[in-house]
Protein backbone atom coordinates (compact mmCIF):
# COMPACT_ATOMS: atom_id res chain seq x y z
CA UNK A 1 0.00 0.00 0.00
CA UNK A 2 2.62 2.78 0.79
CA UNK A 3 4.57 1.62 -2.65
CA UNK A 4 0.98 2.50 -4.36
CA UNK A 5 1.12 5.93 -2.42
CA UNK A 6 5.01 6.50 -3.37
CA UNK A 7 4.17 5.95 -7.18
CA UNK A 8 0.56 8.68 -6.84
CA UNK A 9 3.01 11.32 -5.54
CA UNK A 10 5.73 10.55 -8.22
CA UNK A 11 3.07 10.41 -10.81
CA UNK A 12 1.25 13.72 -9.34
CA UNK A 13 4.63 15.42 -8.41
CA UNK A 14 5.61 14.52 -12.80
CA UNK A 15 2.40 15.94 -13.33
CA UNK A 16 3.43 19.30 -11.22
CA UNK A 17 6.12 19.27 -13.01
CA UNK A 18 5.04 19.04 -16.22
CA UNK A 19 2.48 22.20 -16.00
CA UNK A 20 5.22 24.58 -14.17
CA UNK A 21 7.06 24.60 -17.33
CA UNK A 22 5.05 24.41 -20.74
CA UNK A 23 2.78 26.56 -22.03
CA UNK A 24 1.34 23.87 -24.26
CA UNK A 25 -0.17 21.00 -23.09
CA UNK A 26 0.10 17.68 -24.59
CA UNK A 27 -3.19 15.82 -25.62
CA UNK A 28 -2.15 13.47 -22.65
CA UNK A 29 -1.13 16.14 -20.17
CA UNK A 30 -4.71 17.59 -20.56
CA UNK A 31 -6.12 14.01 -19.92
CA UNK A 32 -4.20 13.55 -16.68
CA UNK A 33 -4.93 16.80 -15.63
CA UNK A 34 -8.36 16.17 -16.36
CA UNK A 35 -8.31 12.78 -14.02
CA UNK A 36 -6.77 14.07 -11.80
CA UNK A 37 -9.21 16.91 -10.79
CA UNK A 38 -11.89 14.60 -10.80
CA UNK A 39 -10.71 11.83 -8.65
CA UNK A 40 -9.74 14.82 -6.38
CA UNK A 41 -12.31 15.48 -3.02
CA UNK A 42 -12.86 18.94 -4.00
CA UNK A 43 -13.30 20.53 -0.10
CA UNK A 44 -13.76 23.67 -1.85
CA UNK A 45 -16.89 22.21 -3.92
CA UNK A 46 -18.00 20.35 -1.30
CA UNK A 47 -17.96 23.29 0.75
CA UNK A 48 -20.48 25.13 -1.05
CA UNK A 49 -22.61 21.96 -1.88
CA UNK A 50 -22.95 22.25 2.02
CA UNK A 51 -23.23 25.76 2.65
CA UNK A 52 -26.34 26.43 0.01
CA UNK A 53 -27.89 23.32 1.67
CA UNK A 54 -27.78 24.67 5.07
CA UNK A 55 -29.03 28.15 3.59
CA UNK A 56 -31.72 26.44 1.23
CA UNK A 57 -33.09 24.96 4.56
CA UNK A 58 -32.03 27.41 7.51
CA UNK A 59 -31.69 30.95 6.40
CA UNK A 60 -34.68 33.29 8.42
CA UNK A 61 -35.89 29.98 10.77
CA UNK A 62 -35.62 29.77 14.36
CA UNK A 63 -34.96 26.73 16.34
CA UNK A 64 -38.40 24.51 16.59
CA UNK A 65 -38.08 21.05 17.96
CA UNK A 66 -41.00 19.78 16.16
CA UNK A 67 -39.23 20.91 12.86
CA UNK A 68 -36.04 19.70 13.29
CA UNK A 69 -36.42 16.03 11.96
CA UNK A 70 -38.28 17.57 8.44
CA UNK A 71 -35.21 20.40 8.33
CA UNK A 72 -32.43 18.16 9.05
CA UNK A 73 -33.51 15.28 6.41
CA UNK A 74 -33.92 18.36 4.17
CA UNK A 75 -30.49 20.14 4.40
CA UNK A 76 -29.02 15.59 4.33
CA UNK A 77 -31.16 15.71 1.14
CA UNK A 78 -30.31 18.64 -0.68
CA UNK A 79 -26.55 17.99 0.13
CA UNK A 80 -26.05 14.86 -1.22
CA UNK A 81 -28.20 16.10 -4.44
CA UNK A 82 -25.42 18.89 -4.65
CA UNK A 83 -22.74 16.47 -4.21
CA UNK A 84 -24.67 14.09 -7.03
CA UNK A 85 -24.44 17.17 -9.32
CA UNK A 86 -20.90 17.45 -9.17
CA UNK A 87 -20.63 13.85 -10.72
CA UNK A 88 -17.10 12.70 -9.56
CA UNK A 89 -16.59 9.11 -8.69
CA UNK A 90 -17.11 9.16 -5.07
CA UNK A 91 -19.34 7.83 -2.49
CA UNK A 92 -20.35 9.82 0.65
CA UNK A 93 -21.52 9.92 3.80
CA UNK A 94 -23.57 13.17 4.91
CA UNK A 95 -24.22 13.54 9.08
CA UNK A 96 -26.14 16.40 10.58
CA UNK A 97 -26.54 17.97 13.91
CA UNK A 98 -28.94 20.23 14.56
CA UNK A 99 -28.69 21.59 18.23
CA UNK A 100 -30.51 24.21 19.83
CA UNK A 101 -28.15 27.33 21.48
CA UNK A 102 -28.97 27.04 25.07
CA UNK A 103 -25.18 27.30 25.91
CA UNK A 104 -24.83 23.26 26.31
CA UNK A 105 -21.75 21.39 24.98
CA UNK A 106 -21.24 19.55 21.98
CA UNK A 107 -18.57 17.21 21.43
CA UNK A 108 -18.17 15.03 17.99
CA UNK A 109 -15.39 12.99 16.69
CA UNK A 110 -14.80 10.47 13.91
CA UNK A 111 -12.06 8.66 12.96
CA UNK A 112 -11.30 7.24 9.30
CA UNK A 113 -8.84 4.14 7.76
CA UNK A 114 -8.54 5.39 3.94
CA UNK A 115 -6.63 6.32 1.46
CA UNK A 116 -5.68 9.38 2.20
CA UNK A 117 -4.44 10.66 -1.09
CA UNK A 118 -7.97 10.97 -2.56
CA UNK A 119 -10.51 10.19 0.83
CA UNK A 120 -11.70 13.12 2.23
CA UNK A 121 -14.15 15.10 4.63
CA UNK A 122 -15.52 18.66 4.70
CA UNK A 123 -16.93 19.84 8.16
CA UNK A 124 -19.48 22.82 7.58
CA UNK A 125 -20.46 24.71 10.64
CA UNK A 126 -23.21 27.07 11.05
CA UNK A 127 -25.60 28.92 13.71
CA UNK A 128 -28.21 31.87 14.01
CA UNK A 129 -29.89 33.20 17.05
CA UNK A 130 -31.49 30.22 18.44
CA UNK A 131 -29.07 26.88 16.83
CA UNK A 132 -26.26 25.45 15.51
CA UNK A 133 -26.01 23.03 12.58
CA UNK A 134 -22.95 21.12 11.38
CA UNK A 135 -22.68 19.09 8.78
CA UNK A 136 -19.97 16.39 7.89
CA UNK A 137 -19.11 14.77 4.38
CA UNK A 138 -16.91 12.31 4.02
CA UNK A 139 -15.88 11.01 0.32
CA UNK A 140 -14.48 7.56 -0.27
CA UNK A 141 -13.02 7.52 -4.24
CA UNK A 142 -14.65 4.20 -6.42
CA UNK A 143 -12.34 4.72 -8.88
CA UNK A 144 -9.22 2.08 -9.03
CA UNK A 145 -5.95 3.21 -10.22
CA UNK A 146 -4.76 1.17 -13.47
CA UNK A 147 -2.06 0.72 -10.61
CA UNK A 148 -3.59 -0.80 -8.31
CA UNK A 149 -5.84 -3.41 -10.87
CA UNK A 150 -2.38 -4.21 -12.09
CA UNK A 151 -0.78 -5.00 -8.32
CA UNK A 152 -4.20 -7.00 -7.75
CA UNK A 153 -3.49 -9.12 -10.47
CA UNK A 154 0.00 -9.77 -10.00
CA UNK A 155 -0.77 -10.67 -6.36
CA UNK A 156 -3.39 -13.45 -7.43
CA UNK A 157 -1.25 -14.63 -10.18
CA UNK A 158 1.40 -15.54 -7.37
Amino acid sequence: RLELADRRKERNHRHCRLHKHCHVLSPSAISNKMETETASFAIDDIETVIKSSIGSVLTDTQYNPTKINDQINSIISATLKGLQSLRRPYKYTTTAILMQKNGAGLVSAASTYWDAERDGLCKVMWENQTMHCVVTVFGTCVNVDEDEKAEDSTKKEE
